[in-house]
């Protein structure tokens, strides 16, 4: 699992993103960690299938640094996640993935 580690989205602002890496993977939360060259208020979309991104995770404040908890997992589960970073521009494909860790 090697997801981008930096992109140039054409056209819009902001053009740059890094990361949207998986941190502090836990069995019922993980943190999504990247970086945006201008502060954006941006949000991290969940699946479990990869298709349907029901779960969704706005950040609160406009940030160069996002980190952005997601709870409330199931352990020993793959989920699927994408960026929102503007009204109509999306990043992340079926290599932004992650799996919780087994029940403790």
């Amino acid at each position: 699992f090697d997801p981008p580690r930096f992109g140039f989205i054409s056209g819009i602002w902001p053009a740059n993103y890094e990361g949207a890496l998986p941190a502090n993977v836990g069995d019922k939360s993980v943190q999504i960690r990247y970086r945006t060259n201008q502060a954006i208020n941006s949000e991290v979309q969940i699946s479990s299938d990869g298709k349907t991104f029901n779960r969704i995770k706005r950040s609160t404040q406009n940030n160069t640094e996002h980190l952005v908890l997601i709870d409330s997992l199931s352990a020993s589960s793959t989920y699927f996640y994408r960026l929102r970073l503007t009204t109509t521009q999306f990043i992340g494909d079926s290599t932004y993935f992650f799996r919780t860790a087994p029940a403790i």
